[in-house]
């Protein structure tokens, strides 16, 4: 508008420099916005604050009328800025109100490299064109003030149906992954970030990741249940402060020395935003969003993520209440379905003399609670042995063992629990071989096991169809087949 009002003052007016300064009351500053000038950013550039006093732009603002200068004059404009225009040559001026429905909306100046280049004459016709540019300036402001209101509004609306969406998934779901997911999308849309993620704080000061959506950074390695220290992170200070994080490019995210934070930058993580989630005094976490591009979240985002995570938080509480819960059920079951257990055996006992009988009477209902294949009760028996006097073999098939079978007790499970008087618990194939006895493991269960891939299909084919009584623990491999070229059978 200034570039187009100055081409035309120029048919008339004569003139090297035309400036717009407009005021802000908010602020109480007077800026320059529109400027035709030869470009010479060193001097003025848009945007610039023009000092209220010692420049024709502040006189005629607070004046409310034209100021012509014929000359210089350092007494009467001591600004800075005016020293620096008398340098580039300016030696002329005059500036007039810009005046809307008697409000004063900033000023315009028009300057020349020559003396008493103005006229009073050009003084009165430059205040009434700054009436109409004054009318003009205002419609601009007063449009911007309604574009922004609507931005504001349009905002305002997002965050409020999104705050929405977020308390109807918290309703809804237990699951924290499918809340997340559920509310990933709309977060996406408002926030512009790449992921989401919610993190809990675990024993021994770790971080688990209880919740993600890793959206565009699907080829991090961070995955739900992961657990890595909580030290360096911003997780860390964000739940240590019980405020938000903000963090708008990667110098922000550097100045947390966490490897785990690195590891994120590396794979092009370049701003991001955590937030405590607190439910009812409590932390018990972070809700963090990460974007691979700089600069993408503003305070504005990080108090809307605060809002969020004070709901998310609600649904965390939740689902822990109700694991605890399930935990506790299951807790309780476990606790009846053993005192049943310990009743009906203490009656077995009182019912049956014979331990075969007892054995047959309890076998069932230990499969069934503590899924047992075998059941067995060994004696110790005399020269350093132990007797099988009641066993239900159940599914083990084509074994030696049987009622009345005496084998060493050395290298046996049974003789370290009967040595220390403590319960040994096997829990793998690895720990059944750390006993040296040949009877700790039978032939036949070897089919059932998962051998490593360096045994071939044929070997496995050779194992699943062995009816030996029992083995060693011990096997060997060979390079070649050196009993054929012996002639020997090939069985030990």
């Amino acid at each position: 508008m200034l570039k187009s009002v100055s081409a035309c003052l120029r048919r008339e007016i004569k003139h090297d420099f035309a400036a717009l300064a407009l005021y802000n009351a908010e602020l109480h500053e007077l800026r320059l916005h529109a400027l035709d000038f030869p470009d010479d950013p060193a001097f003025l550039k848009q945007g610039q604050l023009i000092p209220l006093v010692g420049t024709p732009a502040s006189l005629a603002f607070s004046s409310r009328k034209a100021v012509l200068r014929h000359r210089p004059d350092f007494n009467e404009f001591p600004a800075d800025l005016m020293k620096q225009a008398y340098a580039r040559g300016i030696k002329s001026g005059c500036a007039v109100p810009l005046i809307c429905h008697d409000k004063i909306v900033g000023s315009m100046v028009l300057a020349s490299l020559r003396e008493s280049a103005f006229t009073e004459d050009d003084a009165e016709l430059l205040t009434q064109i700054g009436t109409q540019v004054a009318i003009a300036v205002d419609n601009a402001q007063n449009f911007e003030k309604a574009r922004f209101a609507q931005q504001q509004m349009e905002r305002e609306r997002d965050r409020s149906k999104l705050l929405l969406e977020v308390n109807n998934a918290v309703v809804s779901h237990l699951n924290l992954t499918e809340l997340l997911r559920s509310v990933s999308p709309r977060l996406q849309e408002l926030m512009f970030n790449d992921s989401v993620f919610i993190a809990l704080c675990s024993p021994g000061e770790t971080l688990e990741m209880l919740a993600i959506d890793l959206g565009r950074l699907g080829d991090a390695p961070f995955k739900e249940g992961m657990r890595i220290p909580i030290e360096g992170t911003p997780e860390e200070k964000a739940i240590r402060t019980g405020r938000g994080v903000l963090m708008r490019s990667v110098a922000d995210i550097e100045k947390f020395p966490s490897p785990w934070v690195r590891y994120g930058r590396d794979h092009g993580v370049r701003s991001g935003c955590v937030n405590p989630l607190i439910a009812h005094g409590r932390t018990l976490g972070a809700l963090g969003i990460v974007s691979l591009r700089d600069d993408t979240f503003t305070p504005e985002s990080a108090r809307l993520l605060e809002e969020i995570s004070g709901q998310i938080a609600i649904a965390v509480e939740n689902a822990l209440n109700f694991e605890n819960a399930r935990t506790a059920e299951r807790e309780a079951k476990q606790e009846r379905d053993r005192s049943k257990l310990l009743l009906e055996v203490n009656n077995a006992v009182i019912s049956h003399l014979n331990r075969s009988d007892l054995l047959k009477s309890v076998s069932a209902r230990l499969r069934e609670l503590m899924f047992a294949d075998s059941v067995f009760i060994a004696l110790c028996a005399p020269n350093n042995t132990i007797e099988m006097r009641a066993l239900d073999l159940g599914k083990i098939e084509n074994v030696a063992f049987k009622e009345g079978l005496r084998i060493p007790i050395e290298g046996t499970p049974e003789e370290e629990a009967t040595k220390t008087g403590c319960t040994v618990l096997l829990r793998s194939v690895e720990e059944i071989q750390k006993f040296t006895s040949p009877w700790a493991i039978p032939f036949s269960t070897l089919r059932n096991v998962d051998l490593d891939d360096s045994f071939s299909a044929q070997k496995r084919a050779v194992i699943s169809k062995l009816r030996y009584d029992s083995a060693s623990h011990v096997f060997l491999q060979s390079r070649s087949r050196f009993w054929i070229e012996q002639g020997i059978s090939g069985f030990a």
